[in-house]
């Protein structure tokens, strides 16, 4: 039987992507008017976009480890996740 789908384990996850997201593009982190990231460059060394890339694709494994959410709003939230981190 399948454990039933956690919404608050997908609102985690989205929270997540978001602090992974601004921490790969701290550029776009500052323009929105969050400083955590001031002290980085995104990455342009190929070992160093790989490893953000394996972050991302560990994001959409968890994703799909959660199962498939009930229609409503988790729906639409893995919906927009799942679209942004296929990009």
């Amino acid at each position: 039987m399948t454990p039933p789908f956690d919404p608050a384990a997908l609102d985690r996850l989205a929270s997540e992507f978001w602090d992974l997201a601004l921490e790969l593009q701290p550029l776009f982190a500052t323009s929105l008017g969050d400083h955590r990231f001031d002290a980085l460059v995104s990455p342009v060394a190929p070992a160093d976009v790989a490893a953000g890339r394996a972050r991302v694709a560990s994001v959409l494994q968890r994703l799909d480890d959660l199962g498939d959410p009930p229609p409503g709003d988790a729906a639409v939230t893995a919906s927009a996740l799942r679209e942004t981190l296929l990009g």
